[in-house]
């Protein structure tokens, strides 16, 4: 194959913002004097005037090499140093030999590299976590040896857990916190004899033995010294502290300093700050302690509050401090959200009031054109001919989905996209809309439908929206499997998740880990590996190969399950060869790997990284991911050019996300030479938070970003959802409590209680503050929208599945102005709708109950209809008589309503009076009761979007629809400040306790399938008018002359013939009939057919109870049977039973054994003898239509004392006892009756002695239910007829639902047309 040429493209320089028209920015950007602190919420421009800061200074002649930038992250450090770059690109002869921004750690680490050059020693080196853990681990085994001498005297509390690597990373998470806030080992020790705990001076032993150990080591080894992330920065201040002709030539060399984010940084780096940057030199620090989120990694965002008297100009007067209050990022509506989020903020409050820019000066009206005759108006453009938008995946570009509108006459339009990108709903509108839902399914419905409706009707990129979730493990892969299912391209960028969770990454280090400790290898990690991308089965190649695995076991005599035998055939393939190749081939691809990896491992000398190389080549995965990623993507179909398109995206990251674990590796055997590859996989999946990586990655093209919140800091998007904003998880409110007190050390140093409730309490509302400064960075990384979603699904008596959503969804409640119950602008409860705008046929029905809900799809829309923010007094209202017009008046032959007002009835206004925060719910939901879930329009309506609203009373809306007003109580502000926690004030505590969040659900779906169904159910619908059923065909015919699937009435279902009305079983064929199907098949014929092909409900705890005590019972002959062995053989398969909680674990197994002994009691008890267990067989029986072939498994073939043949079924579930006249006819046991007459154990006798039930789950014994011999009955061929009958049945062409007593439990109900809810699309419901 010709490897395609390739040759290096310059990417285009990124556009840079530029500075606003605001004074304070430009003052800030002009400072070269002194220290100055520069406080401002997200959007404020901080970044741009810091950028825009040193572009001025070079402008100027500084030399960059003077000018030093600090931030937190190297992500940020890179993303800021790229947009200087830009900035100053055009500025021709500057050479920069350093870089312009560095983070605390690089420029610490830089300075000790300096300072060794000059006095020619070795370069330092800095310790790695795994490297630190080694050190440590080394060192607390000495405690574990009895001839050593334990120096250290741990506690006898700890000494369990001392070889373990958990406490060695608890123990170098102690000594990180010292060494960041100066602590040395004999402070430490004394701040433990202080607050009483024997841990933290046996932690300062240790802290000397371990520094000794690592100096000696460097003198021995490597020569240079080692520094751990933790004390770098110390390090470096003691440098500089210690040296004062180093300190002053540094002082010297940076003419200018400026910081961001400084709420992120901790006490040392402040020390070291202080000690290049202070005394007054030009020093430019930007901040907002509300968005310091990484307290876990020792930022303090107290150091903003002390920055001014810290930080003090040439003469001892505190630094300036400029405060940014205008928000250029967020709409109006959304900043009045995400303000009312800031005020439950403890802290300080002054910068927190932010307001959108100044409106621009309108722009004077074009001149006349010159005198001439008037051109002819153009024809007003159809509905259905907008213009074009970008169509989903799998879609027609040439019929974009839209919705229903309505219009003037019959018309009925469907929207196919906007001319005004910025108008309409979705992003447009600029609201923060919340939303709960019932299920996760739900959830991810409606988070998939918003992106679409951004996508395609606001005409907003994909790479322009993002989904922000709190958990990657917990939420990421089902939004990730849900949106992808919608047509959605998403990207997980590999920096946004820990090394070990990325997709690509994965299944190498799982096979790694088996390879290395065998014992890791079982079911769940085989299965794991077979789906992988090295194994490349599907679920059907898997099944394939357990049914093959499971024949070829039988066959030799074993009966374990197949689990085990995916196991051993992954171990040892050898077996595999009697399987169908292209089943047996995943697995004997694993099993060769884990060869590979464990020869590698095994060789003298390797390393991690030539593990994992060797892995790789033999993978094969290098040349399938680099062939894809190359592939042309040009095709007839541009559905399949999509579709290579999203193959080669996914084949680039996974190649990224290669490279950044070849990138991993490489770094740690650097450090590490000696290191075993067992230690790097310990080290990678140790990590719990993404890891930076200097490794390049590929573009990711046009896709919605997931990411967590911490990693969406410092970004923004037009459209962000935060979905899965639930209780416990956002918060997480778990104490974060590590063995040896880490964090009640920190608390220790900020004067904080350590013991006792205090300190618990004091830790909780931390975490809570931290917590809800998070959900604060991620609500402002909207631009137009933000979403937010939560599931709410109570459950009954507090069961383990419920699920409730998060607190902080209700701290997005508005405030509005001037609004309470006696205000002109309230509607009353009274007010009656508008008419429907949907009816414009005058003679049309009209709904006998009353007037339309206004928040159904038939209800009015607009901003004169009450889904407006507007209300009566809004624009067009009785106070604004020259305001807009609602749609639903305006609407004629030439004006038709927006396809997305309709339907969605969605506000089109931005301005003020838009809302803020809509909480909503679907207008289509209805409840269980088929009634509509919403009386009316669910939304609190926002204020003047130019201002922070304070307001005498605040309105909500509750579970009626209707607005209530919380006013202040006696003694209570009627101004709501901004703030929180100790100083929120009572009204704000009101209105989060008043607010009752709506269930909803999801709207159709907005694709081309979802427009059909609903297109198909107006035309349909009885209660419809004319006029929109006319309309909804004519757009169904357009539709399906476009090729739409679907559309035409050829395609719908109950108007097409039948497919094909031949009997299941052609005549002359046998018919298979097993004794154990055919009581089904004669209850309910059509529940026995769904279930065969497919409709069986999935095999539950108590089918896997009684499968291993079925399995028990085949090693019990009779009652001398070992009863201890059949027990430890139950109890050692028991943990393979998925059970809904583990907590029925011991229950169920209780029950399992006491099973095993009512059996044994019952061998005891049983006259038969014991003829064959399991035993399986096929009989014929001739038939004048159709042969039947008998076919089945008895649990026990028995003998009487009349040397009859006696079938026993052993039976184990809770309620399967059966009364005395079904025991008569029962239809299993007739069946096995049947079989014994006709020969089917002929070795042992051809005639029947009956047939029993031995019931083991009910009562404290078990009991035998015994069917009386064919012989003895008063119709010896009953048991033949009823086998005949069963195979008639079974082979009709009609299959009949029949209601019965198991129709309560039927897993096919929703199929079934007597249930209800198996309703035929074809039924008259009316």
């Amino acid at each position: 194959m010709r490897r395609p040429a390739y040759r290096l493209v310059r990417r285009p320089r990124p556009a840079v913002p530029t500075l606003r028209p605001d004074e304070l920015q430009r003052y800030v950007a002009g400072h070269v004097d002194g220290p100055l602190l520069v406080i401002g919420g997200p959007g404020t421009g901080k970044t741009t005037t810091l950028v825009e800061s040193v572009a001025a200074r070079i402008a100027e002649g500084v030399d960059p090499e003077h000018i030093l930038v600090l931030t937190f992250g190297r992500r940020g450090a890179t993303a800021l140093r790229d947009r200087i770059e830009a900035r100053i690109a055009d500025d021709p002869g500057r050479i920069v030999h350093e870089p312009l921004v560095r983070t605390f750690h690089a420029y610490a680490f830089a300075l000790l590299r300096r300072a060794a050059a000059e006095r020619g020693e070795p370069s330092p080196r800095l310790l790695t976590g795994p490297e630190q853990d080694l050190i440590i681990r080394e060192l607390l085994q000495v405690v574990g040896d009895d001839e050593a001498t334990d120096e250290i005297n741990w506690p006898e509390s700890l000494r369990p857990a001392l070889p373990t690597k958990a406490f060695a990373q608890q123990l170098r998470d102690l000594m990180q916190r010292a060494a960041e806030r100066g602590v040395d080992a004999a402070e430490l020790a004394r701040i433990g004899e202080r607050v009483g705990r024997a841990d933290w001076p046996a932690a300062a032993r240790f802290l000397r033995q371990y520094v000794a150990v690592l100096a000696l080591r460097d003198v021995t080894t490597r020569g240079s010294a080692a520094y751990d992330p933790a004390e770098l920065v110390r390090a470096a201040s003691g440098l500089l502290a210690d040296d004062p002709s180093l300190l002053a030539a540094e002082r010297d060399r940076l003419a200018y300093v400026y910081v961001d984010e400084l709420a992120d940084t901790d006490p040392a780096q402040i020390e070291l700050l202080h000690l290049v940057a202070g005394g007054g030199k030009p020093l430019v620090a930007f901040a907002d302690p509300d968005s310091s989120i990484y307290g876990f990694r020792g930022a303090d965002p107290t150091v903003v509050s002390s920055f001014p008297q810290h930080f003090r100009t040439a003469s001892g007067a505190v630094a300036e401090v400029i405060t940014l209050h205008t928000n250029y990022r967020a709409t109006p509506p959304l900043l009045t959200s995400t303000t009312l989020v800031a005020r439950h903020m403890r802290g300080p409050i002054k910068h927190r009031p932010m307001h959108p820019p100044p409106p621009e000066p309108p722009t004077p009206p074009p001149a006349p054109p010159p005198a001439g005759p008037a051109p002819a108006s153009p024809a007003p453009a159809s509905p259905a001919s907008t213009g074009p938008v970008s169509s989903a995946p799998g879609e027609p570009a040439s019929t974009p989905p839209g919705r229903l509108a309505a219009s003037g006459g019959s018309a009925l339009a469907v929207d196919a996209g906007r001319s005004d990108p910025t108008a309409g709903a979705g992003a447009g509108t600029g609201a923060a809309v919340v939303r709960t839902f019932r299920s996760p399914t739900a959830e991810t419905a409606y988070v998939a439908h918003a992106l679409r409706e951004a996508h395609l009707l606001d005409r907003i990129p994909w790479s322009r929206m993002a989904v922000v979730l709190r958990s990657t493990s917990l939420q990421l892969p089902s939004m990730q499997r849900a949106l992808a299912a919608a047509g959605v391209p998403t990207v997980t960028h590999a920096e946004d998740l820990p090394l070990h969770l990325q997709p690509a990454v994965a299944p190498f280090l799982l096979l790694l880990r088996c390879a290395l400790q065998p014992e890791l290898l079982d079911e769940e990690a085989a299965v794991a590996l077979l789906h992988s991308p090295l194994g490349g089965a599907d679920p059907l190649a898997e099944r394939r190969l357990r049914q093959g695995l499971r024949a070829l076991a039988l066959a030799a005599g074993d009966r374990r399950p197949s689990g085990e035998l995916l196991v051993d055939s992954v171990r040892d393939p050898a077996g595999l060869d009697m399987v169908e190749r292209r089943w047996a081939k995943p697995a004997q691809t694993v099993a060769r790997l884990l060869a590979t990896a464990r020869e590698a491992a095994a060789a003298p000398g390797a390393t991690a990284e030539q593990v994992l190389w060797t892995v790789w080549q033999e993978s094969g995965l290098n040349e399938r991911w680099y062939g894809l990623s190359t592939r042309p993507l040009a095709s007839d179909d541009p559905d399949a050019g999509r579709a290579r398109q999203w193959r080669a995206e996914a084949a680039d990251r996974d190649l990224d996300s290669m490279v950044v674990l070849f990138d991993a590796a490489a770094r740690f055997v650097d450090r590490l030479p000696g290191a075993r590859t067992e230690v790097f996989l310990d080290h990678v999946l140790g990590q719990d938070l993404p890891a930076d990586s200097i490794a390049p990655s590929a573009d990711r093209g046009e896709a919605v970003r997931l990411l967590t919140a911490h990693a969406a800091k410092g970004l923004e998007w037009d459209v962000v959802v935060l979905a899965g904003v639930q209780e416990g998880i956002w918060p997480d409110l778990r104490l974060r409590g590590s063995l040896l007190g880490s964090e009640r050390l920190i608390d220790y140093l900020a004067g904080r209680a350590t013991s006792g409730p205090a300190a618990v309490v004091g830790e909780t509302s931390a975490l809570l503050d931290e917590e809800r400064r998070l959900f604060y960075v991620a609500t402002t990384r909207a631009r137009r929208q933000l979403i937010v979603t939560a599931v709410a699904s109570a459950g009954v008596g507090g069961s383990e599945g419920e699920e409730q959503p998060s607190r902080f969804l209700t701290e997005l409640a508005v405030a509005i102005p001037g609004r309470t119950p006696d205000s002109p602008g309230a509607p009353g409860p009274d007010t009656p709708p508008p008419p429907d705008p949907w009816d414009t046929d005058p003679d049309g029905p009209t709904d006998p109950d009353g007037p339309t809900d206004p928040d159904s799809p038939d209800g009015p829309v607009g901003p004169g209809g009450p889904n407006n923010s507007a209300g009566p007094a809004g624009p067009g209202g009785p106070d604004n008589p020259d305001g807009p017009v609602s749609p639903a008046d305006s609407a004629g032959p030439n004006n038709p309503v927006r396809a997305e007002e309709a339907s969605a009835g969605r506000d089109d206004s931005s301005g003020p009076g838009s809302p803020a925060v809509s909480v909503e719910t679907d207008p289509w939901e209805l409840d269980p009761d088929g009634r509509p879930a919403s009386d009316g329009p669910e939304r609190a309506v926002g204020s003047d979007p130019g201002r922070v609203d304070k307001s005498p009373a605040v309105a909500l809306v509750g579970p009626d629809g209707r607005e209530h007003v919380v006013e202040p109580g006696p003694g209570e502000s009627s101004e709501p400040p901004v703030g929180g926690g100790d100083a929120a004030s009572a009204v704000t505590e009101r209105v989060d306790a008043a607010i009752e969040l709506p269930v909803g659900r999801a709207p159709r779906a907005l694709t081309l399938a979802g427009l059909v169904a609903e297109l198909r159910t107006v035309v349909v619908a009885k209660d419809e008018t004319p006029s929109r059923r006319r309309a909804a065909a004519a757009e169904l015919a357009r539709l399906a002359a476009s090729g739409v699937p679907g559309a035409h009435p050829d395609e719908w279902w109950g108007l097409r013939p039948l497919s094909d009305d031949r009997p299941l079983v052609d005549e002359g064929q046998p018919v298979k009939v097993t004794p154990s199907s055919m009581e089904s098949a004669l209850r309910c014929s059509l529940r026995w057919l769904l279930e065969r092909h497919g409709g069986s409900a999935p095999a539950g705890p108590a089918q896997g109870v009684g499968n291993l005590v079925h399995a028990a019972a085949m090693l019990a002959e009779d009652a001398n049977a070992d009863r201890e062995k059949l027990v430890e053989y139950v109890s050692a398969r028991f943990d393979a039973i998925e059970l809904a909680a583990r907590w029925l674990a011991g229950p169920e197994q209780e029950r399992a054994q006491g099973m095993v002994d009512k059996l044994l009691r019952w061998l005891a008890v049983n006259p038969r003898r014991l003829l064959a267990i399991e035993h399986e067989f096929t009989v014929r029986l001739e038939d004048e239509t159709r042969p039947i072939q008998l076919t089945g498994r008895v649990d026990r073939l028995e003998i009487d004392e009349e040397g009859r043949l006696v079938v026993v079924d052993l039976k184990t579930g809770k309620s399967t006892t059966v009364s005395s006249a079904d025991l008569e006819e029962h239809a299993q046991l007739a069946g096995y009756q049947a079989a014994v007459e006709a020969g089917a154990f002929a070795d042992y006798g051809a005639q029947s002695g009956g047939a029993a039930l031995v019931q083991l789950g009910p009562g404290k014994d078990a009991r035998e239910q015994m069917q009386l011999p064919l012989a003895e009955a008063v119709d010896p061929q009953w048991a033949h007829a009823m086998v005949k009958r069963t195979a008639e049945t079974m082979a009709a062409s009609t299959f009949s639902a029949v209601a019965n007593s198991r129709c309560r439990v039927c897993p096919v109900r929703t199929s079934c047309p007597i249930s209800g809810k198996g309703r035929q699309v074809v039924e008259d419901t009316q």
